[in-house]
């Protein structure tokens, strides 16, 4: 099962297979304590297992179409995840969540993996409505939704408890109305 969303010359996001087991565990081991802040199943004991169990879950998901999880490759090198944790076809509506290496940040890559993968739910999924959730004070990930033209709807009370402390998370979308004016 291959699926590849084409980023720009340097980047594209990949469904996982298992031969990216290892490389996927890796990136996320190494990253572990900087996702463990917000992202509640980034756990100290993350395991090997837990990234195979993880890139079977994506494959599933992706062929029930449920699911558009892929991995963010820089250069040949994986550096992240990204993609529609969810898909709702009945409603037309997607989540899209994201993370990637520390060493990667603030460089833009995030931002234009969250523009294709709009591109792609919008052209290609005939989605209606896409919407991203991140803890209030993840400043970052709030910051790459208003840059892709995510409208902030609103407040999620002690919506996530990650790593025991609980978050209230912000709740931003794009509709489809909004995607075809840009």
């Amino acid at each position: 099962m291959k699926f590849i969303l084409k980023v720009d010359e340097n980047i594209e996001m990949r469904l996982r297979s298992l031969e990216d087991l290892e490389e996927s565990f890796a990136v996320t081991k190494k990253n572990i304590n900087h996702l463990k802040t917000f992202l509640s199943w980034a756990k100290d004991d993350f395991s090997i297992e837990d990234s195979e169990k993880f890139i079977i879950a994506c494959e599933e998901g992706f062929a029930e179409g449920k699911k558009l999880d892929l991995a963010i490759f820089y250069d040949g090198k994986m550096i992240g995840s990204a993609g529609f944790h969810t898909i709702k076809k009945d409603n037309k509506m997607a989540e899209i969540g994201y993370w990637i290496d520390e060493d990667y940040e603030g460089k833009g890559i995030v931002s234009k993996c969250v523009n294709a993968l709009v591109k792609y739910g919008f052209e290609e999924l005939g989605l209606n409505r896409i919407q991203i959730l991140c803890a209030t004070l993840n400043k970052a990930s709030g910051a790459v939704a208003v840059k892709c033209g995510f409208i902030l709807e609103g407040t999620l009370r002690k919506d996530v408890i990650s790593n025991g402390v609980v978050y209230d998370s912000f709740i931003y979308s794009i509709i489809s109305d909004e995607y075809n004016k840009s």
